[in-house]
């Protein structure tokens, strides 16, 4: 019934394959479409450079990014399991310590939609000001159920009786599963629809982070599926869409094996392939929708470059030397600007996620053969810090120490987020200005 009551065309995804309406569920949360910027950079000693952005950073005025339409579709099948299965009670939503993912179905699952949730931060990320500033954010919320790193025993208890009382849905890590990946197919739709309008030229290159590979499959199976529909957008001669893993597990698995374009890999979760067929079955055979088995497989094997530059990755979790240098580059001198002219405002450039895939592009667009061509950064991190009612300082306090070590050694690294967190002697003034208040009604 409350799909009933939603504009379900604002998807792109039922825009262009009405038929999934009646079949697939969604929830309206975001706002979309996310707009199309031009960065400009000067590089000294090497001249002025211009590219694209998509700013999913600014898909939410609560909690932006790219996990708003990872969750579209995931949230609405979990609300529709929840209502028709009467023995499930909540959603476990599970990650590192500075997840995204975590932060995105807090604000948008159990403060937007009111669905009990439990978080668990099972291992620490790199010490980082802006992956504490995650955790705190979610601390804010009242009422969340949640343990950290500190408490593994508590997470592994709530998996648990996930797992064997049937009680709960638990997310996959980063949202990898094909709903997740169906939302994320809204992605190159939204282009192509503004490519049609005048707002960017066709792109040579798409540039995005690789984390739990959600969000590069559902640009491939967009992409595919733009092929599928016939809509003008992608077909340049040497289209690529080029993600680069940032975890430095998978990133030297992919340098010394090719991981990622082995064929084996269609058997491990959160592998390309493996996202590809899993969610191609589900449109086929659960949805009825089309079968883009075949031409996603052409578009990964024949239109998707995956990076292995281990140096530009480092540890994960923060910047690598050289993905901060290009970050605070982008700080000081980088300018975006509107479809219209105007001031696009700042993009700011995180060590976890965007900053690496930025700095990919970054090196391609200095090479001389690639001068004249179209490049289109995939913004990732959301915009917004949210805060909402509660205390998130006083939580804090009553963590382990070993949390309190981790976050006290993370360091602010961008001018656009100055601030500190020091359990010791600090207070939470120390990083609330960073903070944006999301009590209010007016947030989506």
């Amino acid at each position: 019934e409350d799909q009933k009551k939603q504009d379900l065309d604002k998807s792109p995804l039922f825009r262009h394959l009405p038929e999934l309406k009646e079949e697939l569920a969604w929830v309206d949360i975001g706002m979309y479409p996310t707009p199309i910027h031009r960065g400009h950079i000067e590089i000294p000693g090497k001249g002025d450079f211009e590219f694209y952005v998509k700013r999913e950073d600014l898909s939410s005025n609560a909690y932006g990014g790219n996990k708003v339409r990872t969750l579209q579709h995931q949230l609405g099948v979990v609300q529709a399991r929840m209502e028709r299965e009467n023995n499930l009670k909540k959603l476990v939503v599970l990650g590192s310590a500075g997840s995204n993912q975590i932060l995105a179905t807090v604000v948008h699952g159990f403060r937007g939609l009111g669905i009990p949730t439990f978080a668990g931060w099972f291992d620490e990320d790199k010490p980082d000001f802006d992956n504490t500033l995650n955790m705190l954010s979610c601390l804010s919320f009242r009422n969340l159920k949640y343990s950290t790193f500190g408490n593994k025993l508590t997470i592994l208890k709530n998996v648990m009786q996930a797992v064997w009382s049937k009680q709960a849905i638990v997310l996959p890590p980063g949202g990898n599963n094909p709903s997740g990946v169906l939302g994320q197919m809204g992605g190159p739709l939204e282009i192509s629809e503004q490519i049609t309008q005048g707002e960017m030229p066709d792109p040579d290159a798409i540039y995005v982070a690789m984390g739990s590979s959600c969000t590069i499959t559902g640009l491939i199976m967009g992409v595919a599926l733009v092929k599928y529909v016939n809509m003008p957008a992608f077909k340049k001669q040497g289209f690529k869409i080029h993600g680069l893993p940032i975890h430095h597990g998978f990133v030297g698995l992919q340098k010394r094996i090719g991981f990622y374009n082995r064929d084996f890999s269609k058997n491990i979760p959160l592998s390309i392939l493996h996202s590809i067929h899993s969610t191609c079955k589900t449109l086929r055979d659960d949805l009825r929708g089309p079968d883009l088995l075949e031409i996603s497989l052409f578009v990964f094997h024949n239109m998707c470059v995956i990076h292995d530059e281990v140096d530009i990755v480092g540890t994960y979790g923060g910047h690598s030397d050289k993905s901060r240098a290009a970050a605070d580059l982008f700080d000081r001198k980088g300018k975006l600007t509107d479809i219209y002219g105007e001031d696009g405002g700042k993009m700011w450039l995180c060590g976890h996620f965007s900053a690496k895939s930025y700095n990919v592009m970054l090196q391609d667009m200095e090479k001389i053969e690639n001068k004249d061509k179209t490049f289109l950064f995939w913004e990732t991190k959301s915009a917004v810090q949210p805060r909402s009612d509660d205390d998130e300082w006083i939580k804090f306090q009553r963590e382990p120490k070993m949390v309190h070590k981790w976050a006290n050694e993370g360091k602010a690294e961008s001018s656009l987020r100055e601030g500190k967190v020091d359990t010791e002697n600090g207070t939470a003034d120390d990083y609330r200005k960073i903070m944006t208040d999301v009590t209010g009604s007016a947030t989506k």
